[in-house]
């Protein structure tokens, strides 16, 4: 499966899109006469463009979840995984009622919009992995009310974000905070240090913390029923933690302790 580009991993490559592909197309490029290769729709007009012969069968998914097949994960991004998944599945064979069972099923993994819990109406979501601002913005549009369709809702996002700079232009989603979230608050690190001179000028600028302990708690001071606390960073976590698995590993304790 060839699905799509992370632009964090273009840093490796200085930047080129043409070498990050060069690299990525050992995915397919010595695949025979028989074999499967399924590509995102993003990878497609890559893959299209490439000089090689391509020798394996190609498919490329739906651009939405066919009718009767539904996910319990929210996001867009989420469903044009599942989209792929589905695909996987059919060419293996797996009939559409597992599918189904399937898709519905799964819950996510650890660190990447996962629900922790919830308190007192107000929902506690761990997305650690999310160390660009892609990544964060897709977060965001996933669980903003902005993006229900439905009219007259109040933005209900509290965003914890921010960290150590990884040299990735950050500037698509400072643009898009306003839009969708009713507070930010804000980890230190070098990158944070880097946008704090633009989020601290927003009426939804809630301060700047050195403890996780501290921003989760100015968070929920801000949160009211029905809103939503967010880490989703956009940053990588090396400052105030070891990884990012140990500061979503640090939410999780943190929020499962709160009363």
């Amino acid at each position: 499966v060839f699905t799509t580009f992370f632009p964090d991993h273009l840093k490796y490559y200085g930047g080129s899109m043409e070498r990050y592909f060069k690299d990525k197309a050992f995915i397919f490029k010595n695949q025979k006469a028989g074999n499967k290769l399924i590509a995102g729709e993003q990878a497609y007009s890559y893959i299209k463009e490439w000089g090689g012969k391509i020798l394996s069968d190609m498919s490329v998914p739906p651009k939405k979840l066919p009718k009767g097949f539904k996910i319990s994960i929210p996001g867009e991004h989420n469903e044009y995984n599942a989209t792929l998944a589905l695909t996987t599945a059919r060419i293996l064979g797996i009939k559409d009622s597992i599918i189904k069972k399937a898709l519905k099923s799964f819950k996510g993994v650890p660190g990447r919009l996962e629900l922790i819990r919830e308190v007192k109406g107000v929902k506690f979501y761990n997305d650690t992995t999310a160390t660009t601002p892609e990544a964060t913005i897709a977060a965001l549009k996933a669980l903003s009310n902005l993006e229900t369709g439905r009219p007259n809702l109040k933005k209900n996002v509290i965003l914890i974000m921010g960290g150590s700079d990884k040299g990735l232009d950050m500037t698509d989603l400072l643009l898009i905070l306003e839009k969708h979230c009713k507070a930010v608050i804000l980890l230190k690190g070098s990158g944070t240090d880097l946008i704090k001179p633009m989020i601290s000028k927003l009426k939804i600028f809630a301060g700047e913390f050195d403890n996780l302990k501290k921003a989760i708690s100015s968070a929920r001071q801000l949160a009211r029923r029905g809103d939503i606390v967010l880490l989703s960073p956009a940053f990588a976590s090396f400052g105030m933690f070891k990884n990012e698995f140990d500061r979503g590993e640090q939410f999780n304790k943190i929020v499962k302790a709160t009363k």
